[in-house]
């Protein structure tokens, strides 16, 4: 496992945990966890304890590349990177999913 994956501090991944580039992660678990009086999926991960609190975007990337059910996810790799999305009309970083190569 990377260095910098184990060294991570905090609870759930930020885009700037990515700055040195994309990580690839084994699923371990699919929980939902309530954030400001709503309900959100949570995934977390074999090779770290960070989680990665999942948007809309993300949910739906990785129902296309496993399926709907949650089970069909556990034990399947994906890689975060550094991505760039909208919010309040400004580019911000934020973490996006894929598979990894």
């Amino acid at each position: 496992m990377a260095l910098n994956v184990r060294m991570m501090a905090g609870s759930s991944f930020k885009a700037a945990d990515l700055n040195a580039g994309p990580i690839k992660l084994t699923i371990k678990s699919l929980e939902e966890k309530e954030f400001d009086g709503k309900t959100k999926p949570v995934a977390s991960f074999e090779e770290t304890a960070k989680t990665l609190i999942l948007n809309v975007t993300n949910t739906n990337i990785l129902c296309d590349l496993f399926g709907d059910e949650d089970t069909d996810m556990i034990g399947q790799q994906i890689e975060l990177y550094q991505d760039k999305t909208k919010f309040m009309g400004k580019l911000v970083p934020c973490v996006s999913i894929r598979q990894p190569e």
